[in-house]
């Protein structure tokens, strides 16, 4: 069936006859359906859900807890220390910015009388 053939088909069909109050009833009936099979799949069955979930998050909490009681604190420090150096090297930035300058020929160190 192409769409014309479709188009002419619903053309040809005819609404049930109803008053404008069925219309206006069906509509609101429709969305309070919806409304309520939405709600219904969202809650969980029975008191396992919530225990479920409960118990995760305790276990996450146990793990990480253990992760930081128990980790290996060298590793932090040499996670930190190129942080740290980062920091130190950014500090100086707007000193020496005025230091090197790039033309046609590369780069050249400035001489300047004060900064």
């Amino acid at each position: 069936m192409n769409d014309s053939e479709l188009q002419d088909m619903l053309k040809a069909a005819r609404t049930p006859d109803h008053d404008q109050a069925y219309w206006d009833a069906s509509a609101e009936q429709v969305m309070r359906n919806l409304g309520r099979r939405r709600l219904e799949h969202a809650t969980p069955d029975g008191w396992l859900g919530p225990i479920a979930w409960g118990s995760a998050v305790a276990l996450a909490c146990v793990a990480i807890g253990f992760g930081i009681g128990h980790g290996d604190r060298g590793a932090v420090a040499r996670l930190l220390q190129p942080e740290q150096q980062l920091r130190r090297e950014w500090a100086v930035v707007p000193q020496r910015l005025g230091v090197v300058m790039q033309d046609e020929h590369g780069l050249h160190q400035l001489v300047a009388d004060s900064y």
